[in-house]
């Protein structure tokens, strides 16, 4: 595993950590007498369970999507606490000073920052194995073709070349052509030149 694999696994781990934390303060917030308020404690609630289910799949699933989710999670999640202390949320007007909404907001950001900078990375490297895969397949197409025809052209070529030659010139090697209807040759009864009748 490399240098930048490592960097991209730790800075999901963070991510993870940090949607964790707002999942916890929340958790807290809402245990510590929000769950009677209307609207606003079911929210809450909301944020925690979403907040656990992002930062499993943030550690279990290497991909862009769940630290997109991530991020967005964050984005929301310090958007409604900074309208809610500006100008109020459902009847509910938050304050700012108190550890759990330091620390919340800290984590907020932290998911926000983190969180879109591993699923932009995330992202580029899917595009990049997708972009190289096509060239792949084509390298191993014309690997595959070359193998098959050879250098000297398609497997075919050769298999013509030898039935040009006659088919008939071997079938006559070695055999005595029939004598029957040819006239006998008087010279090869007659005795040798020299001998003569006892």
């Amino acid at each position: 595993m490399g240098m930048r694999s490592q960097w991209v696994n730790s800075m999901r781990v963070g991510v993870a950590v940090a949607v964790l934390v707002s999942a916890a303060v929340h958790l807290y917030i809402y245990a510590q007498g929000f769950s009677g308020i209307p609207v606003i404690g079911p929210l809450f609630l909301a944020n925690v369970i979403g907040g656990v289910v992002i930062a499993a799949a943030v550690g279990f699933w290497r991909h862009w999507i769940p630290s997109f989710f991530a991020a967005g999670f964050g984005l929301t999640t310090v958007a409604a606490y900074w309208v809610s202390v500006i100008h109020g949320l459902f009847g509910v007007r938050e304050v700012t000073g108190g550890w759990p909404e330091i620390v919340a907001e800290a984590a907020e950001y932290a998911a926000v920052v983190l969180g879109a900078t591993v699923a932009i990375i995330l992202r580029r490297q899917a595009n990049s194995r997708r972009a190289r895969t096509p060239a792949k397949n084509r390298a191993r197409t014309r690997g595959g073709r070359l193998r098959s025809h050879g250098p000297a052209g398609p497997a075919t070529a050769p298999m013509t070349a030898p039935m040009t030659a006659p088919m008939t010139a071997p079938m006559t090697a070695g055999r005595t052509m029939p004598t029957a209807g040819i006239p006998d040759d008087p010279m090869r009864h007659a005795p040798p030149k020299g001998r003569t009748d006892r």
